[in-house]
């Protein structure tokens, strides 16, 4: 029931203009967006990469995955990460692993 009440929250909103929106990726999840940008095919493949594997992701990931050089890697997580739509997790060490980057879940499963 609540996930009626968000949608129909984040639809009042439209008149207002852009800020918050709906968005819903190739594969069907659907994602609040906060702010007014449009996801390029490198974010929503990133995104979707990320609904199946719990929600993280990282440039080692995406490389052996999809074939990307790490520099695409990086800067599509950048920009996600600049558009409030992940969140970063540094390892403890340097050295101990690699930079993760989390979608938030409970928004992600609407």
């Amino acid at each position: 029931m609540y996930r009626d009440d968000i949608i129909r929250g984040i639809n009042a909103l439209e008149p207002l203009g852009p800020g918050i929106t709906l968005i819903t990726l190739p594969n069907g999840t659907k994602h609040i967006r906060s702010i007014p940008a449009e996801l390029n095919p490198d974010q929503a493949t990133v995104l979707d990469i990320a609904g199946i594997t719990g929600g993280v992701v990282s440039v080692g990931l995406l490389r052996v995955n999809l074939g990307w050089e790490d520099g695409r890697c990086r800067n599509v997580l950048e920009e996600l990460l600049v558009e409030g739509m992940v969140w970063v997790d540094d390892p403890p060490q340097e050295g101990e692993g690699e930079r993760e980057y989390w979608i938030p879940r409970g928004v992600s499963e609407l």
